[in-house]
């Protein structure tokens, strides 16, 4: 029997909303008369319901053309509007449960778009970007939250291995000017330990950290450039010991 009343109160709530009708202590009435019949799980379940298929109905054409910046500022923007009244009078987990709603149906077509962004976002380290993206993520629910991150972190783990593949050629070239450089003292008695770690930390720098993993791959293959008499040498000065950070 309180179905049908919960929809009635749930539809007169939707439209005072949806109207911009500045009728809050209304609203606040029917929410407490409602209470007063213990069926407020009932109605923030049907209220949800609608919320759900009108997020779900609406168009996303707002995406096109936006950086994933511009589309995560505009996400978490139209989320605050769509939930903003609910604020005042709707418990904190029911706020929660309308982010998540309106996070998940305004993000489900537009999550692939938003990965290949972030590899370019994860290569230039910008850390700002990336936390609001998470902002985003934090609100989903747990099922999904768990799959997105999933894919976020395999995303990152590929850009950095493919970012660290692609410059082996880079790295072998430095290792070799720093090794030509050694050898140009015809002896490593006289060439400074300080040099040499200095030189091989200005290489070790121009690679992002999470790449680093990756790089040490190409960096233990350079044997192969080396006699066994220059690697033992080169390992006495110490310069392996600066690689590991």
């Amino acid at each position: 029997m309180l179905e049908p009343i919960g929809c009635e109160i749930t539809s007169v709530l939707w439209n005072t909303i949806k109207n911009e009708e500045n009728e809050m202590a209304i609203v606040q009435e029917v929410v407490l008369s409602f209470e007063q019949v213990d069926a407020v799980d009932l109605f923030e379940k049907l209220f949800f319901e609608i919320l759900g298929e009108y997020c779900k109905s609406r168009r996303i054409e707002w995406f096109q053309g936006l950086t994933v910046t511009e589309f995560i500022e505009k996400v978490l923007q139209m989320m605050e509007n769509e939930v903003e009244w609910g604020q005042k009078f709707l418990p904190e987990s029911s706020i929660a449960n309308m982010r998540s709603i309106f996070i998940e149906k305004a993000t489900a077509k537009s999550m692939d778009e938003m990965m290949k962004e972030c590899q370019q976002m994860f290569k230039e380290n910008r850390k700002d970007e990336l936390k609001k993206l998470y902002k985003i993520l934090d609100i989903l629910p747990a099922e999904r939250k768990r799959i997105d991150q999933g894919r976020l972190s395999a995303t990152w783990q590929i850009t950095a291995r493919n970012e660290a593949l692609d410059s082996t050629y880079l790295i072998m070239e430095s290792i070799k000017r720093l090794f030509a450089a050694t050898l140009v003292a015809r002896n490593f008695e006289r060439t400074s330990r300080v040099d040499c770690v200095h030189y091989t930390q200005e290489i070790w720098q121009d690679f992002p950290k999470a790449c680093r993993k990756w790089i040490m791959r190409p960096l233990n293959a350079t044997s192969v450039y080396m006699e066994n008499s220059c690697r033992k040498n080169y390992l006495r000065l110490g310069v392996k010991n600066c690689f590991i950070y």
